[in-house]
């Protein structure tokens, strides 16, 4: 089923399709969202707008399954999440199996997550599903202050939070993760992509493309073909702002193919 909706208020405005806080389910009710979210919006003037199409805040829901196109969540202040807003999350991880395409967070200063915004684990699930095999993030982006970046997740932790978000990109047998645009935290974070089958050289395998930045994080790849590719316009592959925030990449097991990248830091930059 396609869900579409829109919500404009001249105060907080949160998930124009699902807007679930404090929920509880009797035992052997489902814990998934599963749907096409095409076209939800969520708009105020003086509020502040999170998640265009699904807000979550301490709920037990914990699978996502579907796809999320053409979402927004728009203020003139704090905007986060232009598909989804989770947070408060019970369990150990949100598991997202899905494509996120042309989503948009528009605010001030704190528009953030251009597709997703997360203060919570997440798991990005590459299933042989119909339609979950080849996840696809592109299109998705922030427009802070009318200015206009990449981004498809924001992982967030509080400053009182000292422990380090995780981001998994988990690939069953013969499917793939493409991230066309950035992903971006608030701290450092860790991108673990597992897959199944040890990368022997051959191209054969599963495969994780980052065409885009990755800020802020360490990344770990097990069993998994990783390409990183940069163009001319955009070879900030690994970035890390700050001197306290780092990136780095560590390899069990996989095939890294890297083109055109830089890797820096506040000091420094490399480029291979």
């Amino acid at each position: 089923d396609v869900c579409s909706s829109d919500l404009s208020s001249t105060e907080d405005v949160a998930g124009a399709a699902i807007n679930a806080v404090d929920t509880s389910f009797a035992s052997g009710s489902t814990s998934e969202i599963m749907g096409q979210f095409e076209d939800n919006s969520i708009t105020t003037t003086s509020g502040d707008a999170r998640g265009g199409a699904v807000y979550l805040k301490d709920s037990v829901y914990t699978d996502i399954i579907g796809n999320f196109t053409n979402n927004s969540a728009t203020a003139s202040g704090t905007a986060r999440g232009g598909a989804l807003y989770l947070t408060g999350i019970d369990g150990d991880e949100i598991v997202i199996s899905g494509s996120y395409n042309n989503n948009t967070a528009t605010g001030g200063t704190n528009a953030m997550g251009g597709a997703i915004w997360a203060n919570a684990d997440l798991n990005i699930s590459a299933k042989n599903l119909d339609g979950q095999s080849d996840l696809l993030f592109s299109g998705n982006k922030v427009v802070a202050n009318g200015a206009e970046s990449s981004n498809a997740i924001y992982m967030y932790r509080a400053a009182s939070n000292t422990t380090e978000r995780i981001l998994k990109l988990t690939l069953e047998s013969g499917t793939s993760i493409t991230f066309d645009d950035g992903i971006d935290g608030n701290y450092r974070y860790n991108i673990r992509a597992t897959g199944t089958s040890v990368a022997n050289g051959s191209g054969m395998g599963e495969v994780v493309n980052i065409n885009n930045t990755i800020s802020n994080a360490t990344i770990s790849a097990n069993k998994v073909i990783l390409n990183l590719t940069g163009t001319d316009e955009n070879r900030d592959i690994f970035n890390s702002a700050h001197a306290s925030k780092y990136t780095a990449l560590y390899a069990y097991n996989s095939e890294i193919n890297l083109d055109n990248v830089f890797i820096k830091n506040a000091a420094r930059s490399w480029k291979i």
